[in-house]
């Protein structure tokens, strides 16, 4: 009910603001996550509101509720589309520049953006490794130095194996990706009843969100190798022979199936 009034007038939500309501949103997600939802759809879009709630810290809390919840022992797990949803209200912070310095700076995010990296599996959380490397690029984004790529710099070894492991999953996809697109198509051309071609467009469906979020993953990822090799550091190493493969080999699949999203 709360969220049909706020976001039905825009007086009752620069109200709602002033008055810390968005602060108060923010720590009942310490008791529980029905806050989210709202607080995603207030700050969404809203260049203003955002550099309000980060110059009252929202973001950093945020940040450190996620940082408690997710490298604490003590504490219990989050579940990964709570940690989806706020990593994705983060990426669409930084996208204003204001916030995206202001984060950049924080090692404490350097560290929760290393270690979601390596304690999560790719394959059962491809939508969030979408948003946090997305979230990661935004913070590396600009031709100077960024504070954020030479923090990143203090765990080079863990960062460049998730990179290799992340660019040679999406290349294997990729290939299988293709495969199942060209056998649900020579399906689809023969005769067959009624409840067999609703089991194949149901198939071909579902296939296709997997695609979405694999093409996510792709073109977030290429963002992100992009940041990162605006510093020299980074770059020497993108410019091995055997990476540099790997991202050919993913432009020409890309190449051959005409899918110049790139």
């Amino acid at each position: 009910k709360l969220s049909q009034l706020l976001l039905k007038s825009e007086d009752l939500l620069l109200y709602f603001v002033k008055n810390k309501g968005l602060l108060i949103l923010k720590d009942s997600i310490s008791h529980n996550t029905f806050g989210i939802d709202l607080l995603e759809q207030i700050l969404f879009n809203n260049e203003k509101i955002r550099e309000e709630f980060q110059k009252s810290k929202g973001y950093e809390s945020l940040i450190d509720y996620l940082y408690s919840r997710s490298l604490s022992p003590e504490k219990k797990t989050l579940e990964s589309s709570i940690v989806k949803q706020i990593f994705g209200i983060l990426e669409d912070a930084t996208l204003n520049e204001y916030v995206r310095n202001q984060l950049s700076e924080k090692k404490k995010i350097k560290d929760l953006f290393i270690a979601v990296l390596k304690a999560l599996d790719v394959d059962e959380n491809i939508s969030l490794f979408g948003t946090l490397i997305s979230f990661g690029a935004n913070l590396c984004f600009g031709k100077y130095k960024t504070r954020f790529r030479e923090l990143l710099k203090k765990d080079f070894g863990d960062l460049m194996n998730i990179i290799i492991n992340l660019t040679t999953y999406v290349l294997k996809k990729l290939h299988e990706d293709q495969k199942i697109s060209d056998e649900i198509n020579e399906e689809k051309n023969k005769k067959m009843k009624k409840r067999q071609r609703t089991e194949l467009l149901e198939k071909e469906k579902n296939h296709k969100l997997k695609v979405g979020d694999r093409i996510l993953l792709k073109q977030t990822l290429c963002g992100f190798i992009s940041n990162l090799a605006l510093d020299g550091t980074f770059r020497n190493f993108f410019a091995n022979e055997e990476f540099l493969t790997y991202m050919i080999d993913i432009l020409k699949i890309e190449k051959d199936r005409k899918n110049f999203d790139w």
